[in-house]
């Protein structure tokens, strides 16, 4: 529930700031992505982490390790072949969110890596 919640969260804010949402939760061969968006000039790829109640300096950014990098990289190029939305560019954003005390915080990080899966 508290992942449904999160990216609840993340499509209002990431629409208040003149993000397209254009899906959720697409489920292909190789994994899911949370949220498929469009900010005018970019195909954005929003994977949305979130964490309740976390220890001092631990956020969810964590989460998003090599592997994710390149699970969501071979999730991307797979989207873009199956929609035929080759040659636009792809952006991938992280949106974090953290429960606690019985609200939630919000964090927007653009272009996390490249399609190499690497941190930028």
């Amino acid at each position: 529930m508290t992942g449904r919640r999160a990216e609840d969260l993340a499509a209002k804010e990431l629409k208040k700031r003149g993000y397209r949402i254009i899906d959720r939760n697409i489920v292909l061969q190789c994994g899911e992505i949370d949220i498929l968006a469009n900010d005018g000039e970019n195909l954005v790829i929003v994977e949305v982490k979130s964490l309740k109640n976390p220890k001092e300096g631990f956020t969810p950014s964590v989460h998003l390790n090599k592997a994710k990098r390149k699970r969501l990289v071979r999730l991307a190029a797979e989207l873009t072949r199956k929609k035929k939305l080759r040659g636009l560019p792809v952006r991938f954003d992280l949106v974090s969110v953290i429960f606690s005390n019985g609200g939630a915080s919000l964090e927007i990080f653009t272009r996390v890596f490249d399609v190499q899966g690497r941190l930028v």
